[in-house]
């Protein structure tokens, strides 16, 4: 990575950038390790301005309704207020346990933008249930799939995915850890 590199802005929910961790790489910029093993280096986020604190630097809070996160703009005092809906990119940093955003780019935009990525994510989320109903009657050899096999295709949000399913009737539980399509 030579001078004037950049990481590519990744769409993220201020909730990822709260339960993601931190690597600090030799060859370059701090990166944070999403919980999908995902590596950003500049994040791009959607939210609403809840505070303000217009000191050097000038800060603001961000919230997109999954979490709320610190910005900090070492630039310039910005023509913000409480309620403005944003875009910000810049880098995710670390200080004593407390995670914020370094500011690069400010845009005022419309809060539709936040209802259609809540409508991408989504529709994600229903194709991601459904994958899993495929992968369930795809691996039943008829005593059912493990709940820790489906955890390895889902990873963390198997159990609130399992969960659903089972609520909705899709699947049900034959035995304690192992699920069936309820067909």
């Amino acid at each position: 990575m030579g001078d004037g590199f950049r990481f590519t802005a990744v769409g993220c929910w201020i909730k990822d950038i709260l339960e993601s961790s931190f690597v600090n790489t030799a060859e370059g910029p701090s990166k944070i390790v999403l919980k999908n093993n995902k590596e950003v280096g500049r994040v791009n986020v959607l939210g609403t301005v809840t505070a303000l604190v217009k000191d050097v630097p000038f800060r603001f809070v961000v919230d997109d309704g999954t979490g709320q996160i610190e910005v900090i703009d070492f630039e310039k005092k910005r023509d913000l207020k409480v309620g403005d809906f944003i875009r910000i990119v810049g880098l995710p940093k670390e200080y004593l346990g407390s995670k914020y955003v370094i500011l690069e780019i400010l845009k005022k935009t419309d809060p539709l933008w936040l209802k259609l990525k809540l409508k991408s994510v989504s529709s994600e989320m229903k194709d991601w249930k459904e994958d899993v109903l495929s992968f369930v009657k795809k691996n039943d050899e008829g005593f059912g799939v493990s709940f820790e096999n489906i955890e390895e295709v889902v990873g963390e949000e198997a159990e609130k995915t399992i969960n659903f399913l089972l609520e909705k009737g899709f699947l049900f539980e034959i035995k304690p850890g192992f699920v069936k399509v309820l067909e």
